[in-house]
């Protein structure tokens, strides 16, 4: 069996190891929070149940389309 897995869980597993490999060069902290904050948010967003996954992805097109 295939699970299906989301862009935004890949997206957030790449941040956070990209924020761990530049927490080993001692990088600034500022770009090593910044990782951490989009790489949580990303996850945070691939849990979510379908039907508030589908509602988040309604309200973005629709704040988009405004701009």
């Amino acid at each position: 069996m295939k699970r299906n897995i989301r862009k935004e869980y890949r997206i957030g597993i790449v941040a956070y190891m990209l924020a761990l490999a530049f927490g080993g060069i001692d990088a600034s902290c500022f770009i090593i929070g910044t990782l951490h904050g989009i790489a949580l948010s990303f996850l945070l967003i691939s849990i979510l149940p379908e039907e508030r996954y589908q509602a988040l992805k309604k309200w973005k097109k629709a704040l988009l389309k405004r701009s």
